[in-house]
C-alpha cells in the first residue's frame, strides 16, 4: 500500500477544510515537524479515516473533507473549498481552523446565492 507522508510543507493540504482537523489513516505518516506545527496551531489529529463529509452547511453540502480540497487547481467543489481556504490563509493570514472553516463555508454560500 502507498503511504502518505505529511510534512510541514504539505500540512495545509491535509487539514480538513470544514472542521479544521487532520485525519491520519493507517497509511499516513506524520513527521515530527508536522506534529509540532499541528500542536502549535492547536489542530486536532484524529487517527482514523476522515468522514465522507464533515461540517457541511445545513443549506447544502458544500464542504467536504479530503486532501484534494486544498489542491492548487480547482477540481469541482472540493477544489473550490481548498482555493478559498488557501486564499484566506495566504492573503489574510487566517490560520485558526474553525475560523477558516466558518469563513470558507460562508464564502461558498454567498457564491452559491449569487450564481
Amino acid at each position: 500500500m502507498k503511504k502518505t507522508l505529511i510534512t510541514v510543507d504539505n500540512l495545509d493540504s491535509h487539514i480538513c477544510s470544514s472542521d479544521g482537523r487532520l485525519y491520519a489513516g493507517r497509511d499516513t505518516i506524520l513527521t515530527a515537524g508536522a506534529k509540532d506545527e499541528l500542536s502549535r496551531r492547536h489542530v486536532e489529529v484524529v487517527y482514523g479515516e476522515p468522514p465522507v463529509a464533515c461540517g457541511a452547511a445545513e443549506e447544502a453540502p458544500v464542504t467536504t473533507c479530503c486532501a484534494a480540497a486544498n489542491a492548487s487547481r480547482i477540481n469541482g467543489i472540493e477544489g473550490l473549498v481548498g482555493t478559498v481556504s488557501s486564499m484566506l490563509r495566504g492573503k489574510y493570514g487566517i490560520t485558526d481552523p474553525k475560523l477558516l472553516a466558518s469563513l470558507t463555508a460562508e464564502a461558498l454560500l454567498i457564491m452559491r446565492r449569487n450564481a
